[in-house]
């Protein structure tokens, strides 16, 4: 019985060290400059301890915005700027019911008070275009695309 309980401290005593030496060799997480790489992915360890690619998202660019108020846009008119081939994207809200005109690309969305709009389409012509509110014909916006 003697040895038995010999045994049993020795194992006891080898899990302890295990778990202690687990404790202090482990990898730290506050390592960033390995966490990711220049190409917008992460490193995560899989179940097998292989590094894996796993791609993170990239933030969403802010959207600019204008806003129709008391028949014209606060702050004056949006200045929209990209080269062929972009994707151009602008958010309009109003405090009347109307619809926006983009001249040139002949798009058109209703807008409202508590509804506005995110206008989003790609870049494929060149020059300046203007967006207004078609029923009054007053500009909100100017487009600039640049080959």
């Amino acid at each position: 019985m003697n040895s038995n309980r010999t045994r049993l401290l020795a194992l006891l005593a080898v899990v302890v060290v295990a778990a202690g030496l687990f404790l202090v060799l482990k990898p730290s997480d506050d390592k960033k400059d390995d966490s990711t790489s220049s190409a917008g992915t992460e490193k995560v360890a899989s179940s097998t301890e292989q590094t894996v690619e796993a791609k993170t998202e990239k933030p969403k660019p802010d959207i600019p915005e204008v806003s129709f108020e008391n028949g014209e846009p606060a702050g004056g008119e949006l200045k929209v700027e990209a080269s062929k081939g972009d994707t151009i994207a602008f958010k309009v809200r109003s405090d009347v019911s109307e619809e926006i005109h983009v001249h040139g690309y002949d798009i058109s969305r209703e807008v409202g008070p508590g509804k506005p709009v995110t206008l989003r389409f790609p870049a494929d012509l060149v020059g300046i275009y203007e967006v207004e509110m078609e029923g009054g014909g007053i500009p909100i916006a100017e487009l600039e695309i640049t080959p």
